[in-house]
């Protein structure tokens, strides 16, 4: 049997917000995303991440892309990554930020710049250190 997805199957999918809420009432998200050939990667993985609902939305990437697309998407906010001389996140990054968000996102568009996976390593590692706790 096939199954339509029409718009009001779709819309009662999705939970019924009150009207008296703000971002902070829904998912928070941390995305750690992109690199200087792959900007447009952070930017629709950070847009995707409002459009099924996140409330509050935060971009980590290299310091210089940011300006490629903050003007389209001033609902998020952006923590801007030391990077290295190809705008790849660099290894040298605090990773303290990652405690305040319950959901993080990363990969899309990151650069297979060895100092960028010493960077996705030593997430890996604090992550699955964080989480075990």
């Amino acid at each position: 049997m096939v199954k339509y997805i029409d718009k009001k199957l779709a819309k009662d999918l999705f939970p019924q917000r009150n009207d008296d809420c703000n971002k902070g009432s829904f998912l928070k998200v941390l995305n750690i995303a992109g690199s200087g050939n792959y900007s447009g990667a952070a930017f629709l993985s950070s847009l995707s991440s409002l459009r099924v609902g996140a409330g509050f939305i935060s971009l980590a990437c290299p310091k210089s892309i940011i300006c490629r697309f903050s003007a389209n998407m001033p609902e998020v906010t952006y923590i801007p990554l030391y990077e290295t001389e190809k705008a790849s996140i660099s290894s040298l990054n605090d990773l303290l930020f990652l405690q305040n968000y319950p959901v993080v996102s990363i990969g899309c568009g990151l650069s297979l710049d060895e100092d960028t996976k010493l960077f996705f390593s030593n997430f890996l590692i604090l992550y699955l250190f964080v989480a075990s706790r």
